[in-house]
């Protein structure tokens, strides 16, 4: 039974999988409980976006420093998010990295969200609240949706 949870925890916390792709295979494949299913995928979901929201930067600056490709790399990077994008982003970057958490859709979730708040330059006291409250909210819909599947087929 214990291997089901870790399975379950990692599946979540895997990028573009996610919750959505886990809490499925949660009720579905392993019939855990419902809310041990949410629990574990939401906690799965959201615990990269910790270690993505704090070493980005450090790693990013620390290859920008020692690799000229980085360097160009991260330099176009920049460069493309946050000053073609910064107008429309600057005032509602806060509700973006929410809404990129929140949207129960493919390649949108947590990880998504955590890359946002890094090229925006949306701090983890305030970034990390949005993405979990973003997460559970994403969480809630899979919820909705994997249920309704079940009672439906």
């Amino acid at each position: 039974m214990l291997l089901k949870y870790i399975e379950v925890f990692i599946l979540a916390a895997m990028p573009i999988i996610e919750l959505r792709g886990a809490l499925p295979v949660a009720i579905l494949s392993f019939h855990l409980p419902i809310w041990q299913a949410y629990v574990l995928c939401v906690v799965g979901s959201f615990a990269p976006t910790i270690v993505i929201v704090y070493l980005l930067g450090p790693v990013s600056d620390f290859l920008r420093k020692h690799s000229r490709f980085f360097e160009w790399f991260f330099s176009k990077l920049f460069h493309y998010a946050r000053d073609k994008h910064s107008k429309k982003i600057e005032t509602l970057k806060d509700a973006t990295v929410f809404v990129i958490a929140a949207l129960p859709i493919p390649l949108a979730g947590a990880w998504s969200a955590a890359l946002a708040a890094f090229l925006f330059d949306v701090p983890p006291k305030k970034s990390l609240p949005l993405m979990f409250l973003g997460t559970v909210i994403a969480g809630a819909a899979v919820l909705v949706l994997t249920l309704g599947a079940k009672a439906i087929f």
